[in-house]
This record gives structure tokens, C-alpha cells and sequence, in this order.
């Protein structure tokens, strides 16, 4: 029996059969066992940029470029313009300067920076910094201990930092200036912050670094090493101050800082050494900077990361007496200590000198607890603690007599009335 085939039910000749030139979707369906819902296992490519993910904020530190430069002179006003004009497109927040060639101790206010510096020699020597407008509330303090040392105290997000510029006496000084320079500069240590940086211009030559340098220095270097490169290492050992350029691999031809008259001689003399190098993630020098020098910049990169707080550091605060119990015991033990101190003021104390002994009296006196420490409600009532410790010492022998356990039962039964 033959089955009448359907007129609208394509022929095999009518159907269309893929040959192996054609080319089958294979775009991805879903998932017959997953999710069942409004929710689309497979979104499409093309509406992917409407999706927001949300993350956790990422803790971000405070970056911070400190460079030092020396400029071998701003003894004139265009000088200093030149300089600015230079720096419009170096990222750098804190220049420190050498040989600026000034005269006086002065801080002076310009449109986009702040400008320290000390000079005591005419036309010769002088260090200073150049301070972006920006962190003009962030200086704690400009000292300059001397012609070629000045100290910067900066405050970024509770971290208190000194930087140190220096410009170091050149190789044919006489030892007796090397010796002032490196006492200046312990003077400058000694009033510095925890986080110290100390940079300029060394005049020495540290070379390859040694073995046994590892604490203070990487293992990159560049040239040979002179008398005042040894210098230098054994006051970077004595301070435990770390070399940063040593610490980072850079070309030759980035390494070098000075370059002589004739273009023959090139040496590192300029370094950037702080005792915390985990702050300092980068030291380059800069080649392309539109100012006449025959040094060159160098930057280093530093992140500064808010100090966590330890509960060691917070203060407790005052308790003020709260029930009449304590008001009156406070109000009593205040008269009785106000008119002690009183009588021993003489009488040629000014007022303020009134002022603070009372002051001093109050916070004393809130300190003081009204309560006696001896009456304070505990857990455990020494009769409990006394039956603890002579069920502790049953429990240590070994082996007990029958009365011994008994004794030992009676501990616990007691122990949990």
C-alpha cells in the first residue's frame, strides 16, 4: 500500500542538504541542565557593555615624585623662570636643588612653587628645594643647616618625611671640608623624621657595588669607584641608608648624571639614598629636560601608604564621676590636692602659671579612679579559686588513693554549686 504524500511536504530534491564547503553555526546553546529563568546563561556579545560588575575599591597610596638637580646656578630671576618653564612637563612634586648660587636663608612664594634655599658664599655652592604650589600645606619645615646641606619636613597622610638635599665638596676640596660636610649632614640626622631621604649631588664615584654592600646597595652600578665613593659607602653603612640607584636595572646610557665640558667624560655622582626603600619603587634619570646643565635630573618614585593604627596607641579616654558616690569623692580629693599645690605656687607666679597647675589638677584628678581596685566585683570568688587549685593538684598525681578520689569528686561538686 502506497501513502499519498502530502503536496506541501518538500520532495528530497526540494530539501536543501548542507555539503561540506558550508559552514554549520556553532555558537554555543544553553545549557539544558542549568538555570531556569529570566537570567540568561549565554548572553549575547553585542549587549555585554551594558553589564556592571562591582568590586571591591582598590586601596589606593599617595604617589609622590621626589627629584634632585643640580642646576649649577639661579643666581638671577630669568634663571629661575628658565627653570619652572623646564618642569611644566616633568612630573615632579619636590625638586631638591644644588649649586643655586643665592645668598640668605629664604623662603619665597612664586605662582606654581614655593622656593627654599641657603647661600652663604657669594657666587658659589647653595642647596634649596623647589616645592609645588600643591603640597604648600604639607611643609612642616625648612631648616638650612648649611651651604650645602637643607632640610625639608614634610607631612603626606600622617607620614612625616625628611628629605636632606645636599651638594658635596668637589674631589679636589681638602679633607677638612669632606669632614664638615659629613658632620652637617649627621646634624641634619639628628633632626630628621623616621622616614628619611637624603639626595644631591655627592661628587663621588661608588662604582660596581661589592659583595659584602649588600645592606646598602643593589647590584647595579656604573664605572669605577674613587675615595669619596668609599666615603660615601661607609656613611651609608654607618646610617643604614640604602643607595636607590643601585636597586634597579637601567641602560648605560641612563645611568650616568654629569657629563664633562668635551662630552668624553660621563659619571655617576648624583645619588638618592633613604633608610625605608620599600617606599621608593623606581630611580631614573631624565635626559630631556630644556635647561642648561651638565647634570642630569634624577626622580625616584614614592608610595606612601597610610600607617595602620595599632590599639597600642590609642589613649584612654577620661571618665567623668557619673553616680553622687563619685562626684563627691572627686570634688573632695580636688580641694584636698588644689590647696596643696596652691601653697607651694609662690607668689611672683604669673596667671598662667595658675592656670596649668589647675588644668593639671583636673585631668589628675579624672584620671584617678574614685573606686577601690580591691572591691571590684570578679567571676570567681576565692573560694572557687581555692577549690581550682586543690583540684589541679589532685588531678596532677598519678596515682591516687581511694580518698584521694573521693577529694578529687568533691573539687567538682563543689566547683559547680
Amino acid at each position: 500500500m502506497i501513502s499519498k504524500v502530502n503536496k506541501n511536504m518538500p520532495t528530497r530534491s526540494q530539501t536543501s542538504i548542507p555539503n561540506n564547503n558550508t559552514t554549520l553555526n556553532t555558537e554555543k546553546l544553553p545549557n539544558p541542565v542549568g538555570h531556569r529563568g529570566d537570567v540568561d546563561q549565554y548572553p549575547p556579545s553585542y549587549n555585554t557593555n551594558t553589564v556592571t560588575c562591582k568590586s571591591k575599591p582598590i586601596k589606593k597610596s599617595t604617589k609622590l615624585k621626589v627629584c634632585t638637580y643640580n642646576v649649577r646656578t639661579l643666581a638671577s630671576p630669568q634663571r629661575l623662570l628658565e627653570l619652572t618653564h623646564a618642569l611644566e612637563n616633568i612630573d615632579c612634586q619636590i625638586l631638591g636643588l644644588a649649586e643655586v648660587r643665592r645668598l640668605g636663608n629664604e623662603i619665597e612664594k612664586h605662582e606654581k612653587y614655593i622656593f627654599c634655599y641657603k647661600g652663604e658664599t657669594k657666587g658659589l655652592h647653595g642647596v634649596g628645594f623647589l616645592i609645588r604650589d600643591e603640597l604648600r600645606n604639607n611643609i612642616v619645615n625648612f631648616n638650612g643647616i648649611s651651604e650645602r646641606i637643607a632640610l625639608l619636613q614634610i607631612k603626606i597622610d600622617n607620614v612625616d618625611m625628611s628629605i636632606i638635599q645636599v651638594y658635596a665638596p668637589t674631589a679636589d676640596s681638602k679633607e677638612e671640608d669632606i669632614e664638615k660636610f659629613y658632620t652637617d649632614l649627621t646634624k641634619a640626622h639628628h633632626l630628621a623624621d623616621k622616614l628619611v631621604i637624603v639626595m644631591g649631588d655627592f661628587n663621588a664615584k661608588i662604582g660596581q657595588p661589592q659583595p659584602h654592600e649588600d645592606l646598602v646597595t643593589g647590584q647595579y652600578g656604573y664605572g669605577n669607584r674613587n675615595d669619596r665613593g668609599e666615603r660615601l659607602i661607609q656613611y651609608a653603612m654607618e646610617h643604614k641608608l640604602s643607595i636607590m640607584n643601585t636597586y634597579f636595572k637601567k641602560k648605560h646610557s641612563r645611568r650616568w648624571t654629569w657629563e664633562s665640558s668635551d662630552g668624553e667624560t660621563k659619571n655617576e655622582i648624583d645619588f638618592i639614598l633613604t633608610n625605608q626603600r620599600n617606599f621608593i619603587n623606581n630611580v631614573e634619570v631624565l635626559n630631556k629636560i630644556n635647561f642648561q646643565s651638565d647634570h642630569r635630573l634624577v626622580r625616584a618614585s614614592i608610595h606612601l601608604e597610610k600607617p595602620k593604627l595599632s590599639r597600642r596607641n590609642f589613649n584612654s579616654t577620661l571618665r567623668s564621676p557619673r553616680t553622687d558616690t563619685e562626684k563627691a569623692e572627686y570634688l573632695q580629693n580636688l580641694e584636698k590636692n588644689i590647696n596643696e599645690q596652691i601653697s607651694k605656687l609662690e607668689e611672683e607666679q604669673d596667671v598662667q602659671s595658675y592656670y596649668d597647675c589647675l588644668e593639671n589638677l583636673i585631668i589628675t584628678n579624672v584620671k584617678t579612679d574614685p573606686q577601690d581596685k580591691s572591691k571590684e566585683h570578679k567571676i570567681f570568688t576565692k573560694r572557687t579559686i581555692d577549690l581550682i587549685k586543690k583540684r589541679t593538684e589532685l588531678t596532677m598525681i598519678k596515682k591516687k588513693t581511694k580518698e584521694m578520689k573521693d577529694r578529687t569528686k568533691d573539687c567538682y561538686k563543689e566547683r559547680d554549686k
